[in-house]
């Protein structure tokens, strides 16, 4: 919503929209982690365009959030830990 409805780059997700719509998905289910695409934070810090953090998002939606990286590897890990 951030930049309208038409971005599907996930570089131009934003943790205020990621938010809702985790807290949203998490009325119907039980999660217990949520795996986001590493794309979506700045390349040298933990934060989104929109200025919110990785920390402020886990509080945000009270779960864990890993950024995978789009390697193989970094979806397993993201799930073993």
């Amino acid at each position: 919503d951030f930049f309208g409805d038409t971005v599907t780059v996930a570089g131009l997700l934003t943790g205020v929209d990621m938010r809702e719509a985790i807290i949203n998905a998490k009325k119907d289910k039980n999660y217990t982690r949520v795996v986001i695409p590493h794309a979506t934070l700045k390349a040298d810090e933990d934060i989104f365009l929109c200025g919110m953090t990785l920390c402020e998002l886990e509080r945000a939606v009270g779960l864990p959030v890993y950024a995978a990286k789009n390697e193989p590897d970094a979806l397993v890990e993201a799930f073993i830990k």
